[in-house]
């Protein structure tokens, strides 16, 4: 059974976003749930939180879980 862990976050750029992901990566296991405040929904989004997530988690790594206007909350189901 994986760890429950929750490492809140407040970085709006991709190089400092990808440091969490990258740091966490070891302990994400399916079922690991992320939280982004400003994941998408305003101008630039697919350049910052975004790419980091895309860059760490790969294609198909998350399944999305629930929405606000611009924070997401999102399920690992296989990190690469």
């Amino acid at each position: 059974m994986g760890v429950n862990l929750f490492a809140p976050s407040r970085p709006d750029t991709c190089a400092p976003t990808r440091f969490v992901p990258d740091a966490l990566r070891p302990r994400l296991v399916p079922g690991s749930v992320l939280v982004f405040d400003e994941l998408y929904g305003y101008p630039g989004w697919r350049e910052h939180e975004y790419r980091a997530l895309c860059e760490v988690l790969g294609a198909g790594g998350c399944d999305f879980l629930a929405f606000s206007d611009q924070a997401v909350a999102l399920e690992i189901v296989a990190p690469e």
